[in-house]
């Protein structure tokens, strides 16, 4: 009898977009190629993975509870973490843009999220913060449509 539970699950279909980041489903890879192809997409658009969080190994070790594998990676475009610094040097807190990939248990169904990093700078009310997060947004969020590209089966 499996231990899994405790992440929401979402009740939705197809990809989705919430305030905070924009997501889209694959059916056509597998979790490791997911992480490889984020990994590879960050890259292309400048960013460096500075961090891998397996959310999935740290519940196990921790709780002793198995969950689907769900991993966390931070990703830093080092100009435009300069820009949010030198527009607020506590900004840095809201740093480093994450991505999360995680195995939706449906058939086969890997999701990757990207955060919002417009919505994120947008909290600290500071009007040179919000162009570096619309900056980022474009970059960060390209990463999507590199991998589905990438995927596209015709």
């Amino acid at each position: 009898m499996s231990n899994q539970k405790e992440i929401a699950k979402e009740d939705y279909k197809e990809s989705m977009e919430t305030s905070y980041c924009v997501s889209k489903r694959f059916g056509s890879i597998t979790f490791q190629e997911a992480i490889d192809q984020v990994k590879a997409a960050l890259e292309s658009e400048g960013f460096d993975v500075i961090m891998q969080f397996d959310m999935h190994e740290h519940v196990k070790k921790s709780l002793k509870k198995e969950i689907s594998r769900y991993t966390v990676l931070g990703a830093c475009h080092a100009p435009l973490a300069m820009e949010v610094l030198s527009a607020e040097n506590k900004a840095g807190i809201m740093l480093p843009c994450n991505v999360l990939v995680q195995d939706l248990d449906l058939e086969g169904m890997i999701e990757i999220s990207v955060v919002d990093p417009s919505i994120t700078f947008s909290l600290a009310g500071n009007d040179e913060l919000k162009q570096v997060g619309a900056k980022a947004k474009s970059g960060i969020h390209q990463i999507l449509n590199n991998i589905e590209n990438q995927n596209m089966k015709l």
